[in-house]
């Protein structure tokens, strides 16, 4: 199923402002289309809470949520939680997982007027990504599970789709190429933009 939305709003058209309490139980991500990508394909469900009040367009509101089964391709990863405050001008999110193998923390920040910037950076140790390496990285013959420690930062603009871009400081990878382990010597710079990956700085060895 696609999951339930219950609670009540209102909007109040002479002021132009809304309330809004509601809580959303089983939304399947796999029906989110906007996240869905053909070479990485997200899935999961997510619980939340959500209450505040304002203009629609910049409430002020506070809420959590939670991501169960979250799947990444293949590969099913665990479950994460979160939190998300706005103040009316930006929407601050903050969250960490409980995987089944690594942890991953992060915040994000996304403006509420013009153009809705987004900024915000994601730790990972010891996380199993796979789907990314296969997706980014064009490697198909992984014969066991990845663990990857680095840091991730995301930049651009939700209205602006093509501008969105991820740099990524891989500290340490390893992972199984057709039979082979593989780990880095250093620090991996990838960079993310229009569905494009390039590596700018990458030395492995078995």
């Amino acid at each position: 199923g696609t999951g339930q939305v219950t609670g009540k709003a209102a909007y109040h058209i002479s002021q132009q402002q809304a309330e809004f309490d509601l809580t959303g139980s089983g939304v399947a991500l796999d029906k989110i289309h906007q996240l869905q990508t053909r070479s990485l394909p997200i899935g999961g469900q997510i619980n939340f809470h959500l209450k505040g009040s304002g203009p629609v367009r910049a409430p002020t509101a506070q809420g959590d949520f939670q991501i169960a089964n979250l799947k990444l391709g293949s590969e099913a990863e665990g479950n994460i939680a979160g939190e998300l405050n706005s103040d009316g001008q930006s929407a601050r999110l903050s969250f960490s997982s409980s995987f089944t193998r690594g942890k991953v923390q992060g915040e994000m920040t996304v403006g509420l007027a013009g153009d809705q910037p987004v900024s915000g950076q994601l730790t990972a140790e010891q996380v199993d990504l796979d789907p990314l390496i296969v997706a980014g990285l064009h490697l198909e013959q992984l014969t066991g599970h990845s663990s990857v420690d680095g840091t991730f930062t995301i930049s651009g603009s939700l209205r602006q789709p093509d501008s969105i871009g991820i740099d990524a400081n891989i500290s340490r990878i390893s992972f199984n190429y057709d039979f082979v382990q593989l780990t880095n010597e250093q620090n991996i710079q990838i960079d993310y933009h229009r569905n494009e990956v390039r590596v700018d700085q990458a030395r492995l060895h078995g």
